[in-house]
């Protein structure tokens, strides 16, 4: 529901919506800021919701992601050459784990589609299905199996826990994270707790 939210106040429509609002202003300047904000916004929006694959690393959706990107680190840049007290300076910017998640989910989707176009030629990567928690999980096991950070293991080390889905599960998680939805069957369970088919009603003759 949240991310529902966060796409129709940050989408293409909303774009429009607060240009047509700055054109019925007097001084519609006062604007331009949220309008640049959300040209980014209903940028990445539009690229991931886009069902088809990018098969090519000249894409121009990727060149858009960049674009995107490049944008948002400016916009910090900027925010940091402003001599303010540190919460001052809060206040100018989206928070910082918005700001790394959007950057990851950028750089993490390019590199992804980079790796896959290569080792898998005329295979693409699907926007719309692409979640960050592909990449996050892993690392996840990584970091928390053997104390990842010292050990530094492999994939032959951690693919043994990494969880598999369940056949018959269902895709909703109640915010759970992706790879831990609620199972609706029991793997490879055959049982059946009610009869294939319903018996006739037959007619008692006397």
């Amino acid at each position: 529901m949240r991310n529902h939210l966060a796409e129709e106040v940050l989408n293409e429509d909303m774009l429009q919506l607060m240009k047509s609002y700055q054109n019925s202003l007097i001084n519609g300047d006062v604007l331009n800021s949220a309008i640049d904000l959300l040209q980014q916004t209903s940028k990445l929006i539009t690229v991931f919701r886009d069902p088809r694959p990018v098969t090519d690393i000249h894409d121009a959706r990727l060149n858009i992601l960049n674009n995107a990107l490049d944008w948002f680190n400016n916009w910090r840049n900027e925010i940091k050459q402003i001599k303010k007290t540190p919460k001052e300076l809060e206040w100018m910017l989206p928070s910082i784990k918005c700001l790394d998640d959007v950057e990851s989910m950028i750089v993490v989707f390019t590199r992804v589609c980079r790796i896959h176009i290569t080792e898998f030629k005329g295979r693409g990567v699907y926007p719309s299905r692409f979640n960050s928690d592909l990449a996050e999980n892993i690392f996840c096991q990584q970091r928390g199996l053997y104390n990842g950070n010292s050990t530094n293991p492999n994939y032959h080390v951690y693919c043994n826990t990494m969880n598999s889905v369940i056949l018959g599960q269902t895709t909703k998680s109640r915010a759970r994270k992706s790879n831990a939805g609620l199972p609706t069957t029991d793997p490879y369970s055959f049982h059946v707790d009610v009869p294939l088919s319903k018996k006739k009603k037959t007619l008692c003759r006397i």
